[in-house]
């Protein structure tokens, strides 16, 4: 005779009551635990879990983003102090490269990030 599946072994023990007239616990039936699937729990790729460490790694990249983009916007009033002849010319190097690359860098991070979460929520 064929076994009964989890799913139809919960259900018959969730019908039938006990002799108090009432049902067992689902914590009872350590044999009949069906697993729910949540999506994002049972990613187990790159981050596993999307657990608070990949949040914290994510959080930390757009922090280190804004001091980034805050030394650009300082580096940008140098530049236009110089021109203007308020400041002199060699106190910060060229760091336009440095600038370009690290918004790459971000932005590259900030889309896996996005199709990270779009494959976990099965989008």
């Amino acid at each position: 005779q064929p076994q009964p599946q989890p799913q139809q072994q919960l259900a018959a023990a969730a019908a039938t009551p006990t002799s108090a007239g009432t049902r067992p616990s689902l914590a009872s039936k350590s044999n009949s635990f069906v697993r729910v699937s949540t999506g994002v729990d049972d990613f187990e790729g790159i981050c596993g879990p999307w657990t608070p460490i990949c949040e914290l790694a994510v959080g930390l990249c757009v922090f280190l983003n804004m001091i980034v983009i805050f030394l650009r916007l300082e580096y940008v009033g140098y530049q236009i102090a110089v021109g203007v002849g308020i400041e002199e010319p060699g106190k910060w190097p060229n760091l336009d490269v440095f600038f370009l690359v690290m918004q790459h860098l971000f932005c590259l991070f900030f889309v896996v990030e996005l199709g990270i979460r779009l494959y976990l929520s099965r989008l």
